[in-house]
């Protein structure tokens, strides 16, 4: 069965999907993902669940996925905006940030974003 085509919008904001815990509903936030092609999405705080890295890391093939997704929403023009929290403050390395996320098309990784409407 195909799926409907995606529902344009213009902003979608998403806090603590905390991928990387067996408690993360990853298959429900694809599944909503999917949906959408958003012009901006901000992934607002906990987004990956660095907490568990070390004590019961569960990184499933949706983990994969949702990525995957991720970035063909940015190579389809989607500009996304990423603000770590406490279970992700990693992200805010600067070395982090200039290896692994200068490969990826459209994103943004701050300490804060202003949204305006």
């Amino acid at each position: 069965m195909q799926r409907p085509a995606p529902t344009p919008v213009r902003t979608l904001l998403v806090s603590d999907v905390h991928l990387g815990s067996k408690h993360s509903r990853a298959e429900e936030f694809l599944a909503f993902l999917r949906e959408f092609q958003p012009d901006s999405l901000y992934l607002v705080g906990d987004f990956i669940d660095g907490w568990k890295i070390n004590t019961g890391w569960h990184w499933s093939s949706v983990c994969d996925d949702i990525v995957a997704h991720l970035i063909s929403l940015a190579q389809r023009g989607t500009k996304i905006r990423y603000v770590s929290g406490n279970h992700d403050a990693f992200l805010r390395n600067p070395a982090f940030r200039a290896g692994c996320l200068a490969t990826l098309p459209r994103f943004e990784v701050e300490d804060e974003f202003v949204l305006e409407t």
